[in-house]
């Protein structure tokens, strides 16, 4: 929050889901790790609101093959994903060589405005 001078921001300490349980109903969510909660955390959200729209962020297959799992039981809709890799220099003599980062998923999903089972 200091750091990027960000002062509208509210840090709430915690871990999800626990830590979202007296949160108001949210419009958009945005999971960057699950801790392995992953379905709770969905349930929480869909229960404060059934429309949520859910981008969660993957750096391991487990996490992706959590965020499916979670959208196929919940039967959520408008399910985009996109991988993205980067690349970093680094001198190696007087040649530049591209070093590959890991991919990165970003999957978005909503829920179907219905109750959840």
């Amino acid at each position: 929050k200091k750091k990027f001078a960000v002062d509208n921001l509210v840090i709430i300490p915690g871990v999800a889901p626990e830590a979202m349980t007296e949160l108001p109903a949210p419009t958009h969510a945005f999971i960057g790790g699950s801790s392995g909660n992953m379905q709770d955390i969905i349930n929480l959200l869909l229960e404060k609101n059934p429309k949520v729209r859910i981008v969660i962020n993957c750096i391991t297959l487990e996490t992706v093959t959590e965020a499916m799992n979670a959208i196929r039981d919940f039967g959520l809709e408008d399910v985009d994903i996109v991988q993205l890799a980067a690349a970093r220099s680094k001198s190696i003599g007087r040649y530049h060589m591209m070093m590959g980062e890991n991919p990165i998923y970003i999957i978005s999903c909503s829920g179907r405005g219905e109750e959840i089972r």
